[in-house]
C-alpha cells in the first residue's frame, strides 16, 4: 500500500467521526459567542463566531454532498483564520498559537505529508508576520499587554519554536503512518496468505473443495456436468521417478483441465490426486466428447511436460438437473461414478446413473452379508491347473475363493472380491484363504507325482500390511511346507499403492524362498522399471491379450515382447484364460509354454481331488 491509498483510507475511516465533529463544532461556535457577548468584550468575535456556527451547520446539513478530505480542509482553515484573528488581536495572550497548532496538527495526520509541510510553511509565516510588521513600523499592538507583545524577538523565537513543533509533528506522524502503513501491508499479505491455503492448492494455485463448492453453491446452476478426475498410479510415479516428476504429472493434468474449461466454468483440485470440473455443457454426448478431447490432450503431450510415463486417469460424471439443492450432493453422485470407474476394467470414464447408486447399495448389504460369511465359514477353494505344454505336466495350482452365500446363493469372485478389497475386510479375508489353501496342500499335493506349486492372490491391503511376511511365514513353516512351494500372485494396483512399502516386503518373502507373481501382467500401471527392481519370478499374460491372439499382429508382437522378457529378466511367464488349441499352440511357438485356461482346467473344488 503506498502513502496515498493510506491517506484515502484514514480519510474514509474518520468520515463519521469528521461529521460527528462538525456539529460540536457548530455549538461550540455558539456558545463561544454567547460568552463573548455576556463579557461584552472583543465583539468581533461575536460576529466571527456566529459566522463559524453557521458555516459549520450549513455544512453539516450538506454532509452527505460534500466529501471528508473537503470537510477536514474547511475544519483547518476555519481554525487557522480564527487563530490568525486572535494572534493579531491579542498576541501571545490569545489562543492564537494553540489554534494554530491544532490545525496543523489535523493537516499532518490526516492529509497528505506535502499537504502538512505546506501549510507549516504558511502558519510559521502566520507567527513571524507579527514581527516582520513592527520591524517595518507597518503595525503594532496597543493596549495593556502591549509591551509584552510589540518585542519582534520574541515573535521571531516563537516563529521558530512553531516551525519545530511542526517539523517534529510531520516526522512523528510520518513515522507513525511508514509503520501502519508496514503493518497494515504485512496484515493483507497475512489474510492473502490465509485465504490462498484455505480456499487455493498450493501446488497448482487452483481452488480446492471448499472454494469450489462455494462457488457453485453461490452460482447454484440448474443444468450442467460435475466430473471428478483421479490420476491412475500417482504413488508409483512417485516411488520410481520421484515426487518432483509426481508433482509435474498433477501440474500438468491441472493445466490441461483448466484449458479445457470454457468462461463461467469452475476447476477445482480436491484431494492429492484428484480435480473436479464444473461444465455448462447440457448435451451429455458434447460433455463425453470433451473428457475424451481431455484425456487425448494429456495422453498425446505429457512428454512436452517432460513426464516419462503415459498418464491415465479416472473419471466419473454426474448431471446437474432442476432439482439441484446443493453441490455437495452432486458431487456425491460423481464420485459413486469415479468409483464405479476405478474397479472397471472396460472404462475409465464413467457416467452417473441410478444403477450405479443401486449397485452401491447392494454392495453395503453385500458387505454385511461377507462379514457374516466370514464367521460363518461359508467360502471354500477351487483350485485351477497351470500346464507346462512342453512337458506334458501340471507344474502349478491357482487357489481360487469361492462363496455360496445362503441368502445371495452363489456369488461370482467378480462380485464380492472389489467388495471385501473396498472394505475393511480384506485381511481376515486374507488370513482365512491363506489358511485353508495351506491346510488343503497336501491333499492336492498328493494328487500329483512331482512336485506342485500352489499360488494364492494377495491383496494390495493385505500386502501392504506390516504383518503379512510374519504371518505367512509362520503359516506355511507350521503346515511343514517349503516357502518354494507358495507362488503369491499380486497384482500392479498392489503396487501402486504402496511402492516402497511394498517392495520391502516382497524382497524380504523372496528371500525367504516364497515365489512372487505378478498378476494380468498388461492391464494396470506397466512399468519395466518395478519389473528390474522387483525381481518377479512369475509373470502371468492377462486372458485378455490371449483372447486376441490372431485378430491383429499387434497382439501377437505384443506378447511376443512380453515373453522375451523372461530372458532378460529371468522371469517364468504364464498365459492365462488359454481355451482354445490355437492359442495354446500360437503360444508355445512365440517361447510360452505354460499354460492356464479353460481348454485344460476348470476351477475345482477340494472335494474333487480326494
Amino acid at each position: 500500500m503506498n502513502r496515498k491509498k493510506y491517506d484515502d483510507l484514514i480519510i474514509n475511516r474518520i468520515e463519521k467521526s469528521v461529521n460527528l465533529l462538525i456539529p460540536i463544532a457548530a455549538f461550540m461556535s455558539f456558545i463561544s459567542a454567547g460568552l463573548v457577548s455576556i463579557s461584552g468584550e472583543r465583539s468581533s468575535f461575536l460576529v466571527y463566531d456566529i459566522i463559524i456556527g453557521l458555516v459549520l451547520l450549513g455544512l453539516y446539513l450538506m454532509k452527505k454532498r460534500v466529501s471528508t478530505k473537503p470537510k477536514i480542509i474547511l475544519l483547518a482553515l476555519i481554525t487557522t483564520t480564527l487563530g490568525t484573528i486572535s494572534i493579531f488581536q491579542s498576541g501571545f495572550l490569545g489562543t492564537g498559537m494553540i489554534l494554530l497548532a491544532l490545525s496543523n496538527l489535523i493537516i499532518v495526520s490526516f492529509l497528505s505529508r506535502k499537504a502538512g509541510v505546506i501549510y507549516t510553511s504558511l502558519s510559521t509565516g502566520v507567527v513571524i508576520l507579527p514581527s516582520l510588521l513592527m520591524l517595518l513600523n507597518v503595525f503594532e499592538f496597543t493596549g495593556n499587554t502591549a509591551f509584552i507583545n510589540n518585542v519582534p524577538t520574541d515573535w521571531l523565537i516563537h516563529g521558530v519554536a512553531y516551525l519545530l513543533y511542526g517539523l517534529i509533528m510531520i516526522i512523528i506522524i510520518d513515522a507513525i503512518k511508514a509503520y501502519l502503513i508496514e503493518t497494515t501491508d504485512q496484515s493483507d499479505k497475512n489474510a492473502e496468505r490465509l485465504q490462498q491455503i484455505a480456499y487455493f492448492d498450493q501446488l497448482t494455485g487452483l481452488p480446492n473443495k471448499y472454494m469450489f463448492i462455494g462457488q457453485l453453491d453461490a452460482l447454484m446452476p440448474t443444468n450442467g456436468w460435475i466430473s471428478l478426475f483421479s490420476i491412475r498410479g500417482l504413488n508409483l510415479i512417485n516411488s520410481i521417478y520421484g515426487s518432483d516428476v509426481g508433482d509435474q504429472v498433477i501440474k500438468h493434468i491441472g493445466q490441461h483441465i483448466s484449458s479445457s474449461a470454457k468462461e463461467g466454468e469452475f476447476i477445482a483440485k480436491t484431494g492429492g490426486n484428484e480435480f473436479i470440473w464444473y461444465s455448462k455443457t447440457s448435451d451429455p454426448d458434447v460433455m463425453l466428447n470433451r473428457i475424451l478431447l481431455l484425456t487425448e490432450s494429456i495422453h498425446s503431450r505429457h512428454e512436452d511436460a517432460k513426464i516419462p510415463t503415459k498418464l491415465n486417469f479416472n473419471t466419473g460424471y454426474a448431471s446437474i438437473d432442476q432439482e439441484y439443492i446443493s453441490i455437495t450432493k452432486i458431487m456425491q453422485k460423481a464420485s459413486i461414478a469415479l468409483e464405479q470407474s476405478k474397479s472397471s476394467r472396460n472404462s475409465n470414464i464413467t457416467r452417473y446413473d441410478q444403477r450405479l447408486e443401486d449397485q452401491f447399495r447392494n454392495e453395503e448389504k453385500m458387505r454385511r452379508l461377507l462379514l457374516k460369511a466370514i464367521e460363518n465359514n461359508e467360502f471354500y477353494i477351487s483350485y485351477q491347473e497351470k500346464r507346462d505344454c512342453a512337458i506334458g505336466r501340471v507344474v502349478g495350482l491357482e487357489a481360487l475363493a469361492r462363496w455360496d452365500s445362503p441368502e445371495l446363493g452363489s456369488v461370482s469372485p467378480g462380485d464380492f472380491i472389489p467388495v471385501v478389497e473396498k472394505s475393511n475386510m480384506s485381511l481376515s479375508f486374507g488370513n482365512m484363504i491363506i489358511r485353508r489353501v495351506l491346510d488343503e496342500y497336501d491333499i492336492l499335493r498328493s494328487n500329483y507325482e512331482e512336485m506342485v506349486t500352489v499360488s494364492i492372490n494377495i491383496s494390495p491391503i493385505h500386502l501392504a500390511s506390516s504383518e503379512f511376511s510374519g504371518f505367512i511365514i509362520k503359516e506355511t513353516l507350521a503346515r511343514g511346507i517349503r516357502p518354494e512351494e507358495v507362488v503369491l500372485e499380486i497384482t500392479e494396483d498392489s503396487l501402486i499403492e504402496d511402492f516402497e512399502g511394498i517392495s520391502e516386503t516382497l524382497y524380504t518373502l523372496r528371500k525367504v524362498g516364497y515365489k512372487i507373481s505378478l498378476d494380468d501382467f498388461g492391464t494396470g500401471y506397466s512399468s519395466l522399471s518395478y519389473l528390474a527392481r522387483l525381481g518377479f519370478d512369475e509373470l502371468k499374460i492377462d486372458k485378455s491379450f490371449v483372447q486376441r491372439l490372431g485378430e491383429d499382429d499387434r497382439t501377437g508382437n505384443l506378447i511376443r515382447a512380453i515373453i522375451n522378457l523372461k530372458d532378460t529378466y529371468g522371469i517364468s511367464i504364464v498365459a492365462e484364460g488359454v481355451e482354445t488349441e490355437s492359442q495354446s499352440k500360437t503360444l508355445l511357438d512365440l517361447g510360452c509354454s505354460v499354460h492356464q485356461g479353460f481348454l485344460f482346467s476348470r476351477p475345482t473344488p477340494l472335494s474333487k481331488y480326494l
